[in-house]
């Protein structure tokens, strides 16, 4: 097992430990939000908050993820005005949204569903699903790329990660995270719904969210226009770049030369520099390890438990997800 940098531990532990429910601290007569959409992360949750935002009679928050109901936040980052500001320029015949996929990281993310059923026990909830081993790898790699080893190349296996930073598995346990829910809230506050299905048709996905919530059908209006939004790819491509790149701005004089060059000129060198041994060995470095055979069996059979709950207690179709996940 790789060795953790001991403050990278500390970090983590800290954030483990912090769980200040902040619905104790706030004013229950204030204006919360009307509904949810708490995940899953890396499922579509940031382009269905975009469409949504489209919607003349829904309010969805500026800040599509503040996490106000995520205990592990620091307190002074979940300042109870702040979030009531959010909704403050809504119209009263509006509902009011936002969408933390934190809300869906039980058990790193505790006490979520209490902690809003005690400011509105009539809330309701929108949880776009995916695949959940190629979820669960997709995390992963945000969670390294972004987020715990932000922007560093990687240095453990999946397996290793896995061990380190068990949510990108639980938060694929679907059936695990909605019980939480289930606890304070009826089944019919939630909908469920296919991050596959949306991507191939949002007009469909659309007008079951509008139906959910009750305001009138706008898919073809809300949803004719693509959107896409938090793209892991284009994040990639910079990335690539910066990490390519970074031994050569250390060359006196050479960043000078590079910005009094055409762009054209800039972009052909970059791709010379990407198809050299430099290149290459960035790409092997920045490239994610794969899921060994027997953690991929270990994992599905985790997720068919999961998935064979949705089906019977919802009656999801999860027909569109394959058991080839990237790996």
């Amino acid at each position: 097992m790789i060795k953790i940098d001991s403050y990278l531990e500390r970090i983590v532990t800290t954030h483990l430990h912090r769980t200040t429910d902040m619905a104790t601290e706030v004013d229950c007569t204030r204006r919360f939000p009307d509904f949810f959409v708490i995940g899953a992360a890396k499922s579509g949750t940031t382009t269905l908050h975009e469409y949504l935002a489209r919607h003349p009679d829904l309010w969805m928050s500026a800040d599509k993820e503040p996490c106000f109901f995520d205990p592990n936040v620091a307190a002074e980052l979940r300042d109870p005005e702040t979030y009531h500001g959010l909704f403050s320029g809504a119209r009263e015949d509006q509902l009011c949204a936002e969408s933390s996929t934190n809300y869906a990281m039980w058990p790193l993310v505790p006490n979520v569903p209490r902690s809003i059923a005690r400011v509105n026990p009539d809330a309701r909830f929108i949880y776009l699903l995916r695949d959940p081993l190629r979820r669960c790898y997709s995390h992963f790699m945000h969670r390294h790329e972004r987020e715990v080893l932000r922007d560093q190349p990687y240095r453990m296996t999946f397996e290793e990660y896995l061990n380190f930073d068990p949510i990108i598995a639980d938060a694929s346990d679907y059936a695990a995270q909605i019980r939480r829910y289930l606890e304070y809230f009826p089944k019919q506050s939630l909908l469920l719904l296919s991050f596959e299905r949306f991507v191939k048709d949002p007009v469909s996905t659309l007008k079951q969210v509008f139906d959910f919530l009750g305001v009138d059908d706008r898919s073809e209006e809300d949803g004719g226009e693509p959107l896409h939004s938090n793209n892991t790819d284009a994040f990639k491509s910079i990335m690539m770049r910066s990490y390519t790149m970074a031994p050569l701005r250390r060359i006196p004089g050479l960043r000078a030369v590079y910005e009094r060059m055409p762009s054209n000129f800039r972009a052909a060198s970059i791709s010379l520099i990407q198809k050299s041994p430099l290149g290459r060995r960035a790409r092997r470095r920045l490239t994610p390890p794969p899921i060994l055979p027997e953690t991929r069996k270990r994992l599905q059979e985790r997720f068919d438990a999961s998935t064979a709950y949705l089906e019977a207690e919802f009656g999801f179709d999860a027909s569109c997800w394959s058991s080839d996940a990237q790996g």
